[in-house]
C-alpha cells in the first residue's frame, strides 16, 4: 500500500512582509537500471523551458520550505510512463534530456474539477480515532471537522484518564469549554453540549501502552468502526527525559500502528510529525521517508562509519538507565542529558526531534499494507482566521521570547536578519491535513500499486485539485499571508487575549 509524506509549508520570511515562495519547482522521475529516483526540474510559467537539476532543494531549515508528497510502496517500481498525477488524471509523461516528467496534456499545472477533492463529502459519515485530542492542534482539527461536516460519524478521542468518568470530565473541561468552539456553540445553541457529546466519544487509553491501553470492549468497537486514525499525541519538550520522550514519541506510534492493523475498515493512518525530523542534515535536503536504522550523522559523515541506528536498542538503553538510577532530581537530569547526547551523536539536535524521527521509523517498518500519511509541519502557531483569528493555547514556541520582549524583560536578542521565521498557522495545517486525507483516504480496490512523487510546491498542486468553494473553506496557501499583519495584528493580540487573558 502507500505512505504519503506531507511537509507543511512554513513562513519563510526574509523580511516581515515578504514570503520567499517558489511556485516553479517541479518534480520529475529519472530511471536508472534498478529503480526510479526523483530529480527536480525548473519549469517556466508556460510549462516549457524544463531544465533538470539533480539536487534542487526540497526542504531546508534555513531557506524556502515547500511541501513534498511521497507515496511509496514496497512493491517493485513501475515504469515512469504508467505514472499519472492521480488515478483519474489524463496526464502524460514527457522525456527531456533523458528525464521523464509528469505534466498534464496542457503542459501547465493540473486544475481540479468543479467538484474538487470532495473534502466535506469524504468526511460525511466517517469515523475517526484521534490521539492527543486535548492538545492544541487536535482541537483545531476537531472543531473544523464538526463545523464543516456536522454529519461526520463518531470521533473517538483517546484520553489518558483513570476511568470513563474522568475521561468525560477532561473532554468537557479541556475541549467542550474551550473558547475555540464558540462558533459551534453559537450555531447549536442550547443543543451544543448534546451535539458534541453525541459526536465525540472519549475512551480511556494511552498510546504508550500495548493495544494503546484500550479496554477490550472499546478496542473491539473501534477496530470494527474506525475509518481514519490521526495520531497527534506527542511530547514536544526539546530536552525531555529520554525514557519519557521515547515512550510517547517512538514507542507510541508503533503501538498505535499495531492497533491500526486490526481495524477492518481503516482507510488511512495519519501521523503528525515535525519538519525538524530532518535534524542536522546539511545543504539541500530531499524529503523522504525514514527507514529503520537511518542515521543523519552517517549521512553527514559526522561520525565516520557509525553503525545504523538501532531503535530497539535505544529504547532498551533508556529502560536500563531508569532501572539503575534513583528516582530523584539528579537522576532526572541525567536522563535528560542522555537524550540530548544520543540525539546529537546520531545527527539530531534535540531529544524531541530524534524521538519523533524514530517514531516515523516505527510506523514505516511495521505498517504492512496500512495506508499512511505523515504530515511534517514547522512551528505551529495561532490560527490565521479559522474559526477566528489568533486563537492559541499556552505560552509556547516563539511566544516566550515575544512576551519577554514585549514586557521589557528582554531588551534585545541576537538574530540573523536574513534568517527564516519558520511558523505556520494552526488552521492552515489542519486545512492541508484534511485536504490530504480526502485526496488519499479513498480506499483503493483493483488499482495497480504505484509510486507518485509530487513537486516541492505541493501545497499549490494539492489546491489545484480543490474547488473554489474548498479553497475558501480549506485554504492553506501561506503565500497569501501578510506576515507583518499576521504577527502584529493577529498573533500578538491573540497571545494577549487567549494566553495572558488580558493581563499586561
Amino acid at each position: 500500500m502507500e505512505a504519503l509524506f506531507l511537509t507543511s509549508s512554513s513562513s519563510s520570511i526574509a523580511s516581515p512582509t515578504k514570503l520567499l515562495h517558489n511556485r516553479r519547482d517541479w518534480c520529475a522521475l529519472v530511471r536508472d537500471k534498478r529503480r526510479l529516483s526523483p530529480t527536480w526540474c525548473r519549469v517556466g510559467g508556460d510549462g516549457r523551458n524544463i531544465k533538470p537539476e539533480r539536487s534542487i532543494m526540497v526542504s531546508s531549515l534555513l531557506k524556502d520550505r515547500g511541501q513534498v508528497l511521497i507515496r511509496e510502496q514496497s512493491s517493485p517500481a513501475m515504469d515512469a510512463e504508467t505514472l499519472v498525477l492521480s488515478p483519474n488524471d489524463n496526464g502524460r509523461a514527457i522525456e527531456i534530456n533523458g528525464v521523464k516528467t509528469l505534466l498534464p496534456f496542457s503542459g501547465a499545472a493540473k486544475v481540479g474539477s468543479k467538484e474538487g477533492l470532495g473534502i466535506v463529502s469524504f468526511l460525511q459519515g466517517k469515523k475517526f480515532l484521534i490521539t492527543g485530542s486535548t492538545g492544541f492542534l487536535a482541537k483545531v482539527l476537531i472543531e473544523k471537522v464538526l463545523r464543516m461536516a456536522p454529519d461526520v460519524g463518531k470521533i473517538y478521542l483517546l484520553i489518558k484518564a483513570k476511568n470513563k468518568e474522568a475521561a468525560v470530565e477532561r473532554l468537557k473541561n479541556e475541549v467542550l469549554n474551550a473558547e475555540l468552539f464558540n462558533t459551534l456553540r453559537e450555531t447549536h445553541g442550547a443543543s451544543y453540549q448534546s451535539f458534541m457529546l453525541d459526536k465525540l466519544v472519549p475512551v480511556t487509553g494511552n498510546i504508550c501502552d500495548s493495544n494503546i491501553g484500550l479496554q477490550a470492549d472499546s478496542a473491539e468497537e473501534i477496530a470494527k468502526e474506525v475509518d481514519v486514525i490521526i495520531n497527534s499525541a506527542a511530547n514536544t519538550t526539546f530536552n525531555e527525559r529520554y525514557d519519557v520522550a521515547l515512550d510517547i514519541n517512538t514507542r507510541g506510534p508503533g503501538n498505535l500502528m499495531g492497533f491500526a492493523k486490526k481495524c477492518k475498515k481503516l482507510k488511512l493512518f495519519l501521523q503528525v510529525s515535525t519538519a525538524y525530523v530532518n535534524g542536522q542534515r546539511q545543504g539541500r535536503i530531499m524529503e523522504k521517508p525514514f527507514s529503520m536504522g537511518d542515521c543523519i550523522a552517517t549521512e553527514n559523515f559526522l561520525e565516520g562509519n557509525r553503525k545504523a541506528l538501532d531503535v530497539d536498542r535505544e529504547m532498551n538503553l533508556a529502560i536500563d538507565a531508569v532501572r539503575k538510577g534513583n528516582q530523584d532530581q539528579e537522576e532526572a537530569q541525567k536522563m535528560k542529558d542522555l537524550g540530548l547526547e544520543r540525539a546529537r551523536s546520531y545527527g539530531w539536535q534535540d531529544t524531541y526531534v530524534f524521538t519523533k524521527a524514530m517514531g516515523e521509523m516505527m510506523i514505516n517498518s511495521t505498517r504492512g499494507d496500512v495506508p499512511v500519511v505523515i504530515i511534517r509541519p514547522s512551528v505551529i502557531e495561532s490560527t490565521y482566521k479559522d474559526p477566528f483569528p489568533g486563537w492559541m493555547e499556552g505560552n509556547r514556541m516563539m511566544d516566550p521570547i515575544v512576551l519577554c520582549y514585549g514586557k521589557g524583560q528582554l531588551t534585545g536578542f541576537l538574530v540573523d536578519p536574513k534568517g527564516v521565521l519558520d511558523v505556520v498557522p494552526a488552521d492552515m495545517v489542519v486545512n492541508a491535513t484534511l485536504a490530504a486525507i480526502a485526496k488519499h483516504g479513498v480506499a483503493k480496490t483493483d488499482q495497480e500499486p504505484e509510486i507518485n512523487v509530487f513537486d516541492n510546491s505541493n501545497t499549490q498542486r494539492l489546491m489545484e485539485y480543490m474547488s473554489e468553494a474548498e479553497k475558501n473553506e480549506f485554504g492553506f496557501d501561506v503565500g497569501n499571508i501578510n506576515w507583518k499583519d499576521y504577527i502584529t495584528n493577529v498573533h500578538i493580540p491573540g497571545l494577549r487575549k487567549h494566553v495572558l487573558k488580558g493581563r499586561a
